[in-house]
This record gives C-alpha cells, sequence and structure tokens, in this order.
C-alpha cells in the first residue's frame, strides 16, 4: 500500500512539475510593407482628380472627382509602415486616377484591429500605412449611411 502510495506520489510530482515558464501571449502573425514613399503621394496630390472605391463585402461604390474631396482623402493615412495581420481581411478597393489612368491601387483593411492601407505597384502589395482617425471616420460614415438606408 505505502509501495502504492509512493508510486502515485513521485508520478504525481513528475507530471506536475515542468521546465517551461509560463506562456506569453504570441503576437499576431502578419506581412510588413514599408511605407508609401512621399514622393508617391506627392505625386498623387499633384495628378489625382479621381478616386473610386469598390466594397468587397458590400453592394456599394463611391467615388470622387472634386479636387476638394481628393485632396483630404489622400492624407488618410499616417507615414509609417505597417503590418497586416493574416487575420486581416481587406474591406474595400480603391482606385487613383488621373484623366482616366491608374495611377496607383491599395486595398482598405477596415475592421476593429485593421484599419491600414496596402498599396499596389504592378499588381501585388508593395507598400502599406496605417489608417489614420480621418480616415477611419470617412469610411465609417460610408458604411453607416449604406446602413440606415437599408
Amino acid at each position: 500500500m505505502i509501495r502504492k502510495l509512493l508510486i502515485l506520489f513521485v508520478l504525481g510530482s513528475f507530471f506536475s512539475c515542468s521546465d517551461s515558464a509560463p506562456q506569453k501571449e504570441q503576437p499576431i502573425a502578419g506581412t510588413t510593407y514599408p511605407a508609401l514613399p512621399e514622393a508617391i503621394r506627392k505625386d498623387l496630390l499633384e495628378k489625382c482628380d479621381y478616386i473610386d472605391i469598390t466594397f468587397y463585402n458590400y453592394p456599394i461604390s463611391t467615388s470622387q472627382d472634386a479636387v476638394s474631396s481628393i485632396r483630404p482623402a489622400l492624407t488618410y493615412w499616417d507615414p509609417a509602415p505597417a503590418t497586416v495581420p493574416n487575420i486581416c481581411k481587406p474591406a474595400a478597393h480603391i482606385w487613383y486616377q488621373s484623366k482616366g489612368n491608374n495611377l496607383l491601387e491599395a486595398d482598405i483593411y477596415f475592421a476593429s484591429s485593421c484599419f491600414i492601407y496596402v498599396f499596389y505597384e504592378n499588381g501585388k502589395p508593395t507598400y502599406a500605412n496605417p489608417m489614420n482617425g480621418t480616415g477611419q471616420a470617412f469610411f465609417d460614415r460610408i458604411l453607416r449611411s449604406f446602413i440606415q438606408q437599408k
């Protein structure tokens, strides 16, 4: 009987002890891109005369063709680089145009932890910038007005 208790005690001690420290929460994996170069943004400020936005999960799109609305739209991201978490999905696609020609394209991520612009060059994601509060408010207004119309 004592032998059985001793064996149970040794086995219990063996399984309850661990060399590993408590595990820390792992960061969410993602892809980090450099920030959109300021020269590209300045080129957009000079040349862009039309912005078209199409949402992936809503049957809505919007466009801007007045300089008074285009210029502010080119300030909706911060100049820092961004990491796009793997759990995030794009909410919309945006085209920046001049005289009917595409100057730049981007996916817009608009979710609780994913407020990001991912800019494309030659059809591939190349740059990413975090969306600032002004950009978040802009897209929030668009989605709220659509939801209220339903």
